[in-house]
């Protein structure tokens, strides 16, 4: 009896905890308030709030101190794409605008957080960059001296731009991710003796007019898919004193070989074999490889990382010696008709679920097929018996 009374209880318990605990966060979904275009929602049990969009219509917005007796802290101006000019208080410690038409900051000495300069949001110590007004005139910047990182997507749109300096005090050591995201004018980035020691993930992405980057010796960490998609570099410079990078034929390697960091977009050929050395295929490595390559042997590689093979128009992959295939590592790689898997290989759930092709262990047997598929692309090869043959030389197998 004292046993059943003491489930009862547990239960009871267990219902009101839920109960709190659903009060609790309702408390906790503050409302929006709209005041003269401007969106506001409120940080709850505290005397501060947010500005988390601004109307359409908008082309200036001048941030107040205080809304409802409440500290304005951050400012975020939604998809509003017309702001010209951003004015911030003293108050602000947060600043977020995708408007590309934004030209300038402007920001009063009294805020502690910020600073504007020539219309630049930069850190108020000035070693941070924090955006670049998108619309801003001219079609070179001079990065301030002393800095010491760009911000996450600090230039992002900056459309108008053909050159950026970074400092000569050789100061600037972290590059946020998309930090050039769009500058699609952008000819020449001088990094020059800055002893740069990371890169953010999508950096480049959609600079069309950049052709070379460098890396400098001090390069330690480029985030996977550094050089971003639909760039156009042909090229990436490594100093000679760097110790993690080396680059060659339009691959990006680290320095001993062992692992494919990037191929650039614009590689040239039809067929590419990697070194015997390389045995890890990192993510976004073959990332929108769509134009002219369409085989890889692999030789020696034994692991793809996920997404490694990420939009790639390619005809065939030899998979010979992989031994580990990771989540959506052929990621819509729609011009592969057949693939044959290592026997023994593993491979992760999601690893292929991508693909629309006939997929096949190396004994043989089919492991996937795609039943509204009824003809196999002429152009596709396997590896069976020991060599690459056309599709109409190879029995296929029986379901």
């Amino acid at each position: 009896m004292k046993k059943n009374v003491r489930i009862v209880a547990g239960i009871i318990a267990g219902v009101l905890l839920v109960g709190v605990l659903c009060v609790a966060l309702s408390l906790y979904d503050t409302p929006i308030n709209e005041i003269d275009g401007i969106y506001y929602k409120n940080v709850k049990f505290t005397s501060r709030t947010q500005i988390v969009d601004v109307s359409d219509d908008t082309a200036e917005l001048i941030v107040p101190m205080q809304q409802n007796g409440k500290k304005v802290v951050s400012v975020n101006t939604g998809e509003n794409n017309k702001i010209t000019k951003i004015t911030l208080s003293s108050s602000v410690e947060q600043v977020v605008s995708n408007s590309a038409q934004l030209k300038e900051f402007a920001v009063p000495s009294s805020n502690q957080f910020f600073k504007a300069i020539d219309g630049v949001l930069y850190s108020k110590d000035g070693k941070t960059l924090v955006k670049y007004p998108p619309a801003k005139s001219g079609t070179k910047y001079d990065v301030v001296a002393n800095c010491e990182s760009l911000a996450d997507e600090c230039f992002k749109h900056a459309s108008k731009l053909i050159t950026i300096v970074l400092p000569t005090t050789a100061t600037i050591t972290s590059i946020g991710q998309r930090a050039f995201y769009q500058c699609s004018r952008l000819m020449a980035l001088t990094i020059g003796d800055n002893p740069c020691q990371s890169f953010g993930a999508d950096c480049f992405g959609g600079c069309t007019d950049l052709k070379t980057i460098q890396i400098p010796a001090t390069a330690t960490s480029l985030q996977q898919g550094f050089l971003g998609v639909g760039s156009s570099i042909q090229n990436v410079v490594v100093d000679e004193q760097n110790p993690n990078y080396h680059f060659q034929d339009g691959v990006l390697y680290d320095k001993n070989l062992t692992k494919v960091l990037c191929c650039l977009e614009s590689f040239v050929g039809e067929t590419f074999t990697l070194p015997e050395t390389v045995v890890d295929v990192e993510a976004y490595a073959f990332r929108g490889n769509y134009k002219t390559l369409k085989i890889v042997n692999l030789n020696n590689v034994q692991v793809l990382q996920s997404l490694a093979f990420y939009y790639c128009n390619l005809d065939l992959i030899n998979l010979n010696n992989v031994h580990t295939i990771e989540n959506d590592a052929i990621y819509q790689c729609l011009g592969l008709d057949y693939l044959v898997i290592p026997q023994g290989c593993k491979i992760a759930q999601r690893a292929l679920c991508t693909l629309h092709c006939n997929i096949y262990l190396n004994d043989n047997k089919p492991l996937f097929q795609p039943k509204w598929q009824k003809e196999l692309h002429e152009r596709a090869k396997v590896y069976f018996n020991g060599e690459w043959q056309r599709i109409e030389n190879v029995p296929t197998p029986n379901n």
